[in-house]
């Protein structure tokens, strides 16, 4: 296992839950049927799209949280494979961090990057790819969803997304049949985009679509795309000027952007090493950040099955900070090599760190490469903890400080 290291970003660089939540999974991967296409609309959300953690945790543990001078959640992303896998010793190893009876002194609930769900017949797949695996994790999840929970097949998947919003976005005061099935509690989340407001922290979830290696929010005709309109931008120049007059009333809080596809990816390289970066997607959310004068303190996605942080440095507000980009994508999918260039610079970005490195992965040690985040934040700073899993044992690879400007 790499040795455990600790960085700080120069930016500085050192429940009340029910229980928590499948037919076994394609491990072979592929698929039965070939997607009709790589993008489609995005399902309207409820209201303003916003979620307190009232709605994931209840009145009582969100009043305690409220009043705490720390706010902590695990998150993942890629988890889709099944019990008895990968997958579950991830959330296992999660489950150990957290006392259900004290929400301020363990991560209060789970963040989940996208796709949950891999192969055809999604709504089926739920029972072995997500409740099962989950099954003895306490706390709730949230999710925005990623491209293999949006894709459409010939034959089954019918509708763009249709699983995953009857999972998580089921209407308030009801539950997903399949929750109820296996006794869990699922947040009613307002759809596939929203905004979770905390006394201490912000986070945007967004949905990047459905195509296999570019995100997109907006119609964009650069990448030929047309069919989804401009809702999505338009809720997040909306829901970043709620965020900045707050601010201008000394309300500082923490803001986190979370999406499937990664901003940036192997290794700042062109090739190789998993998914490619989204340089697209970036400038879509940058020109609304820059529009409202808002920037995020951290960018989290996935996609990419495999640890890895970037630095991009960058004006906030007249003054310079330094935002981590990162890819978190072991939940438990076939995880995959990174690139070992650390300390390349391209643009002003520095590719820093990632896990696993490809002399892990070997045919002998199909376990090697998962991980999970978690992340703690005050109102000075946001640390995030990476940690490895393997079986049963888990060894921090590194924590990330990102003071508060």
């Amino acid at each position: 296992m790499p040795r455990a290291s600790k960085t700080k970003t120069k930016t500085t660089t050192s429940t009340t839950t029910g229980p928590s939540r499948f037919r076994i999974p394609n491990i072979a991967g592929g698929h039965s049927a070939k997607p009709k296409d790589s993008t489609y609309p995005i399902p309207a959300v409820r209201g303003d799209s916003i979620m307190t953690l009232t709605d994931i945790v209840g009145a009582a543990a969100a009043k305690q949280l409220d009043g705490a001078t720390k706010l902590s959640f695990h998150c993942i992303g890629d988890s889709g494979r099944g019990p008895d896998t990968n997958q579950q010793a991830v959330a296992e190893a999660m489950a150990r961090d957290i006392n259900p009876k004290n929400h301020v002194a363990s991560p209060a609930f789970l963040l989940h990057l996208g796709d949950v769900i891999y192969g055809d017949g999604k709504r089926d797949l739920y029972k072995d790819e997500f409740y099962r695996p989950y099954k003895d994790y306490p706390n709730k999840i949230i999710a925005v969803p990623g491209n293999h929970d949006g894709e459409e097949g010939l034959t089954v998947d019918k509708v763009s997304l249709e699983a995953f919003v009857e999972n998580f976005c089921a209407e308030p005061g009801t539950q997903p049949p399949l929750a109820t099935q296996f006794g869990s509690q699922m947040v009613n989340q307002p759809g596939v985009f929203w905004l979770l407001e905390t006394r201490l922290l912000h986070i945007v979830g967004l949905y990047s679509n459905a195509a296999e290696d570019f995100g997109v929010l907006v119609d964009n005709a650069t990448l030929g795309v047309s069919n989804i309109g401009t809702v999505q931008t338009q809720w997040l120049e909306q829901t970043l000027r709620r965020i900045k007059g707050q601010r201008d009333q000394k309300d500082r809080r923490a803001l986190i952007f979370a999406m499937h596809h990664p901003p940036y990816a192997q290794g700042l390289q062109d090739s190789k090493f998993g998914h490619p970066g989204n340089p697209e997607m970036l400038k879509q959310m940058d020109d609304v950040c820059t529009a409202v004068g808002v920037m995020p303190d951290v960018v989290f996605s996935g996609h990419t099955h495999s640890y890895e942080r970037y630095m991009r440095t960058t004006q906030i507000g007249g003054r310079q900070a330094t935002i981590p980009y990162i890819v978190n994508g072991a939940g438990g999918h076939a995880a995959q090599p990174v690139p070992n260039n650390f300390g390349f610079t391209k643009d002003g970005v520095t590719y820093v760190n990632g896990a696993p490195q490809k002399g892990l992965l070997q045919p002998h040690a199909g376990d090697v490469g998962y991980g999970f985040l978690t992340t703690t934040v005050t109102k000075k700073e946001i640390r995030l903890l990476y940690s490895i899993v393997q079986g049963n044992h888990r060894q921090p690879l590194e924590t990330t400080v990102v003071p508060l400007l």
